[in-house]
Order: C-alpha cells, then sequence, then structure tokens
C-alpha cells in the first residue's frame, strides 16, 4: 500500500430473509427490489453498492446472500464447488416416494438462456430430496437454473404452492425473522469464502 492511499474497505457479506414479493434485484426503479426494503437500504447508501448471489423468485422467499465481493459470488455459484442450497417446499397434493425418487435422480426441464434467449433442455443433476410430510419436501441443490425446482415438479406433474430457502452453504434462517437481515462476522466471512476456495485451485474444467 503506497504511503498515504487509502486502505479498501472490507468486503461485505449480508445475509437476509426474504419475503414473498420481493424481488431479487438491485434496480433503483423497481420498488420490490433489494434496495428498497427497509432492512437493506443502509447497504445502497453513499454510493456503496451489494448485489445478491444468485436469484430466488419473486414468489418464492427464505435466505438470500448479498455481498460486494464478485469473485466469492462467482465461486459460490459455480456448480463444481457443489455449494449446497437447501429448500423446503409445499406442493398441492400428497407426493409418493416414486415422485422423490424421480427428483432426486435429475428431470428433463427447459431453461431460457439469459444472454441469448434460446431454450435448452437438459436434466437437473441429481439432488437430495427429502419427504418432510405428505405433501412437504426439502431439496438440496448444488446447481441454480431459473426456477429449477418449480420446473423439475411441474415436470413429474406437482404444482409448487410455497418455496422457502432455509439454507445457503453452511448458513440458515436462524435468528432472522421475515425481512430482516444481518451481516456476517469476520468468522463466518473467512468460512464462505473458504467455501468458494475450491475454484481458486481448482484451474479450467475439464
Amino acid at each position: 500500500l503506497e504511503q498515504g492511499a487509502a486502505a479498501a474497505p472490507p468486503r461485505r457479506y449480508i445475509l437476509y430473509r426474504k419475503p414473498v414479493g420481493v424481488a431479487c434485484t438491485t434496480d433503483a426503479h423497481d420498488k420490490r427490489s433489494l434496495r428498497h426494503q427497509p432492512a437493506l437500504k443502509r447497504y445502497f447508501s453513499g454510493g456503496r453498492r451489494v448485489f445478491p448471489v444468485g436469484r430466488l423468485d419473486a414468489d418464492s422467499e427464505g435466505l438470500v446472500l448479498l455481498t460486494d465481493d464478485g469473485a466469492t459470488s462467482d465461486a459460490l455459484l459455480q456448480p463444481r464447488n457443489k455449494v449446497k442450497k437447501t429448500y423446503v417446499v409445499d406442493v398441492e397434493r400428497n407426493i409418493d416416494d416414486a415422485d422423490v425418487e424421480r427428483l432426486a435422480a435429475g428431470v428433463v426441464i427447459e431453461t431460457a438462456q439469459q444472454r441469448t434467449g434460446k431454450t435448452t433442455a437438459a436434466a437437473t443433476r441429481p439432488c437430495e430430496v427429502e419427504k418432510g410430510g405428505d405433501a412437504t419436501l426439502r431439496v438440496v441443490l448444488t446447481e441454480g437454473r431459473n426456477r429449477q425446482i418449480r420446473r423439475a415438479l411441474a415436470a413429474i406433474g406437482h404444482d409448487v404452492v410455497r418455496l422457502e430457502r432455509v439454507g445457503f452453504g453452511g448458513f440458515d434462517l436462524d435468528g432472522l425473522g421475515p425481512g430482516a437481515a444481518r451481516d456476517l462476522d469476520a468468522t463466518e466471512a473467512a468460512a464462505l469464502r473458504a467455501s468458494a476456495a475450491p475454484t481458486a485451485n481448482a484451474g479450467p474444467p475439464s
């Protein structure tokens, strides 16, 4: 650091419990966006900027991680790092064991590519699925395709009536009420960066 130069401010990592209806965008013109939520407004003041790591649909709720650390965000979203995201999902009717097994093994869904708009069909990666009740599932993903759980369940004949993300990496909703946010402390931030570290040493994908 050159003499007289200001030290770079520390990176910020924030956990937010998103209610239904809030959009995972930082668009200043969208009143549903994260920047307009009471618990998050301070993170966008004074020219500062944070952004969500991945997305959670407006009609879904639960844990969203925000940061100003682009490298860590990118690494957390790399499927090869197998960072787990956990969801509790309620469907409209009882789901049987055969459908649970189909969902866990992988289901072909169509996904629109954000950059090109082209639609591609491919199977979801195998994932952890367990029943939490007759019409409730706990799903753990290590990939994050657009509306993946909703599309996969629709493909096997089930409509989602409620979807909540309850975990991201090693973090959960403990202590966070709906609409609340908190900063990760230094130990938690270091653990988060460590969970994304495999990308730094993995080299190009084979």
